[in-house]
């Protein structure tokens, strides 16, 4: 070869690096997947991974998930199989290994190979959340996102709550959160918060929480559910209670009339419309809740008209299957309203502020008229909204549509910045 060729090889070379460089799909790390007992905790993975796909397309996403559970696992890779879902540790008990490398070798990969790490929707960032000091969980969060600033990968937060950060947290979590790209709240109350503690992130903004992306179904169990229980379509009623209601402290003392208000409000959809409640759980603990609170302390001539929703508890699509099949939604969780909103489904959300600041995502969105402080609204308030919902669903129908569409303008301006925050 000689040096004319020498050096047109080098320069096709190099133009064929750049190249490759140029069109190299950009990876994030996602952490995700919180727990299994809760399905707004499970719907998170696969709504940020529909959400990459609609506005980041093309991106490759590892999974890293918190929980490993099999049935989980596999309702991700029907709709997602592009998706790699990573079971790792970092470290021993959470610590950096040798050189400063995690110790698992799979996730050092993916860490070297990101080009963001991105933590999914939840109130993962807090200490001392509902005075339950779990100082490993927060610590280890905070960890990672020191070992991204270590090796030269940026992170942020999206759609989080920050509920409390208890001494001194503040002190540790400051720096980790003024060092992100992007620290999204998925409610104002949240990043007020941030800010009375002293927290200045320099891109502190709200997004809406990812749950608005869930689109999953798993209709074949509903379809039996709806046959065994001879349940009609669009003519029932879905309800939930919270599981903390009468357990958390701040709220425990009110539990009880809380209860009593959503039974009121039951009772009446029930001797108004002559049509049947299902009263499920969006968190494993409320099934037992409902029953005890809703069904069996219900008059004796309505109780025939209420279905409990039982057995192995169910994952979101199944459950997602069951709202669509519904009239409306009546609960104290605020998930299983959001995905049902998110396909059409409207409903009302019922709290207590010591249930989280996530319930401000509902008027930060505006729709403050369909979302109910129970210690401030009369049951007689809040069955009149159902009563009107009921006589009117085109109506309530149209304002989930417009939800979506503050939901869409959001998300998208979000997923632009997620986009020109990563390595370039």
């Amino acid at each position: 070869m000689n040096r004319r060729q020498f050096s047109r090889s080098l320069s096709a070379a190099g133009l064929s690096a750049a190249l490759g460089k140029a069109q190299r799909r950009k990876t994030i790390l996602l952490r995700t997947a919180w727990q299994r007992r809760n399905i707004g905790d499970v719907c998170f993975t696969p709504s940020m991974l529909s959400a990459i796909a609609e506005y980041l397309p093309g991106t490759r996403v590892v999974c890293w998930m918190a929980s490993n559970h099999e049935d989980v696992n596999a309702m991700v890779r029907r709709a997602h199989p592009e998706a790699e879902l990573l079971h790792a540790s970092f470290g021993a008990e959470g610590q950096p290994g040798a050189e400063g490398k995690v110790m698992d070798p799979q996730l050092d990969k993916a860490f070297r190979e990101a080009d963001f790490l991105l933590f999914n929707s939840g109130p993962i960032m807090s200490y001392g959340l509902h005075d339950v000091y779990n100082w490993n969980s927060s610590i280890n969060n905070l960890i990672y996102a020191t070992y991204a600033k270590q090796i030269g990968l940026p992170y942020g937060m999206y759609g989080q709550s920050y509920d409390r950060f208890a001494w001194p947290s503040p002190v540790l979590f400051k720096r980790a959160l003024e060092e992100a790209a992007f620290v999204y709240g998925r409610d104002t109350n949240s990043l007020d918060y941030l800010q009375s503690l002293g927290i200045n992130p320099p891109h502190l903004k709200m997004a809406p929480d990812i749950a608005f992306h869930f689109k999953l179904r798993n209709d074949a169990p509903v379809d039996a559910f709806l046959r065994e229980k001879k349940l009609e379509r669009g003519k029932f009623l879905v309800a939930i209670v919270h599981y903390a209601t009468l357990d958390r402290p701040g709220v425990r003392d009110y539990g009880v009339a809380h209860l009593t208000k959503m039974r009121a409000v039951i009772e009446r959809w029930m001797r108004e419309t002559n049509l049947p409640v299902v009263v499920v759980a969006e968190d494993e603990r409320e099934v037992t809740l409902g029953k005890q609170w809703l069904i069996d302390a219900m008059p004796q001539d309505l109780q025939y008209k209420m279905v409990l929703r039982e057995g192995p508890f169910w994952l979101p699509d199944e459950a997602l299957s069951l709202y669509l099949a519904a009239h409306s939604l009546f609960t104290a969780e605020p998930h299983s309203l959001i995905f049902a909103m998110a396909n059409g489904i409207p409903g009302i959300h019922v709290f207590d502020p010591a249930f989280g600041r996530k319930a401000q995502m509902f008027p930060d969105l505006g729709m403050r008229e369909w979302a109910f402080n129970l210690r401030e609204t009369q049951a007689s308030t809040i069955g009149d909204l159902l009563m009107m919902i009921h006589v009117d669903r085109p109506m309530a129908v149209r304002r989930t549509e417009l939800l979506m569409g503050r939901v869409k303008t959001r998300t998208k301006i979000a997923f632009e910045k997620l986009a020109s925050s990563m390595k370039a």
